[in-house]
């Protein structure tokens, strides 16, 4: 209790998953709803992986009626939880409506957690982020993910692609389009 209620630098990421992992019985059983209480009521994005940790089913329903209105690192680790829960197939598709959704915060979440995604759905987001989203961050880092998704680079980083995608931040529109009709010739997406 002390890791949901207080966070100090030792439960900042998670919670305490070892003394969850150590009740038993009405104690279990009351960390259990105080867990689905919170994931219900709070954005605190420990909570999920700690309800998938214990494996716990009956907080599956909760959170997906939670996923959709949820944000951010939340609504990520709602999809994460509920796909471990098996309640979920993918995280696939919070990630492609937080970039289709417009919002700087949530579009930055969705860039991070794309790097380990290449379905279909998420490589077709990445290009219309790259040209409609309206924060110059998120449409860099789409169209950086955009040339890592689709191998024409290794490095995560794409460190060495810099002035092809980068000026999907500019200002001016043409600048813009330009950019990503270069990264669309190399990717060879539209």
């Amino acid at each position: 209790m002390r890791s949901i209620d207080a966070p100090c630098l030792d439960f900042r990421e998670s919670l305490d998953l070892e003394a969850l992992d150590q009740t038993e019985g009405l104690e279990r059983t009351a960390a259990e709803d105080v867990l689905i209480a919170r994931v219900r009521e709070e954005d605190d994005w420990r909570v999920p992986p700690a309800i998938a940790s214990i494996d716990l089913r009956r907080a599956a329903l909760p959170m997906q009626e939670r996923l959709t209105g949820a944000r951010g690192r939340m609504r990520l680790a709602l999809a994460r939880a509920l796909v471990d829960l098996g309640a979920l197939d993918r995280i696939d598709d919070a990630v492609v409506e937080m970039l289709d959704g417009g919002d700087r915060d949530e579009g930055i979440s969705a860039l991070a957690a794309s790097t380990e995604l290449s379905s279909r759905d998420v490589v077709a987001a990445l290009p219309r982020a790259c040209v409609h989203h309206p924060s110059p961050e998120v449409r860099v880092g789409a169209g950086a993910k955009l040339l890592y998704v689709t191998g024409i680079t290794k490095d995560p980083l794409v460190w060495d692609l810099r002035p092809i995608y980068l000026p999907l931040g500019d200002e001016d529109e043409a600048v813009r389009r330009d950019s990503f009709r270069s990264i669309c010739a190399l990717t060879g997406t539209s």
